[in-house]
């Protein structure tokens, strides 16, 4: 009776483990998706941004960068320590809510990272705008601003962007 009993636990805890196995493969996998909305997305292929604030990655890669029919690509080039640096990411945190299906940004420290160095220094090059010596550097559509940006240049420069549709990864960078 007692190798009988074993036998059912070991079953019954077998099952318990696949059953977690299953239910932690579902929500890892929907974990990302976006909640598609027919009624906002009709003739397009992109699923509807239902968000409450704009998207912020301070410390990005190229492989976050995403591109939404309608959200605008702002790319920070920053340095660890700067203050100037500093006051342009409160300002983005700042309005991130107000705004946020007008913009996403991504940041990319250059102080200490090489590589993201010389990813600035490939967004300067598609963007013709030859050696970047300060920071921070940032990329809104057609704009490049090597200083702080914020107020009405930022969003000016935002809705310049919404209507040319322009960004330098997926247009200029992304096919190199």
């Amino acid at each position: 009776m007692g190798f009988m009993k074993k036998k059912v636990l070991i079953i019954f805890g077998g099952l318990a483990l696949a059953a977690a196995a299953v239910f932690a493969a579902f929500c890892i996998v929907n974990f990302n998706k976006v909640e598609e909305n027919p009624e906002e997305n009709k003739g397009t292929n992109q699923p509807a941004v239902k968000r409450d604030i704009a998207y912020v990655n301070k410390d990005a890669e190229t492989l976050d960068i995403t591109k939404v029919d309608g959200i605008v690509n702002v790319y920070v080039f920053w340095g660890n320590g700067c203050p100037h640096c500093k006051a342009e990411w409160e300002y983005i945190e700042s309005i991130r809510k107000e705004h946020a299906n007008d913009f996403q940004a991504f940041g990319f420290e250059v102080w200490y990272d090489h590589d993201n160095r010389t990813l600035m220094e490939t967004f300067a090059d598609a963007m013709r705008v030859g050696k970047v010596n300060s920071v921070p550097f940032t990329i809104i559509g057609k704009k490049t601003f090597d200083a702080t940006v914020k107020g009405e240049e930022f969003l000016k420069a935002v809705e310049e962007a919404k209507k040319s549709k322009f960004d330098v990864y997926f247009d200029k960078v992304k096919q190199r």
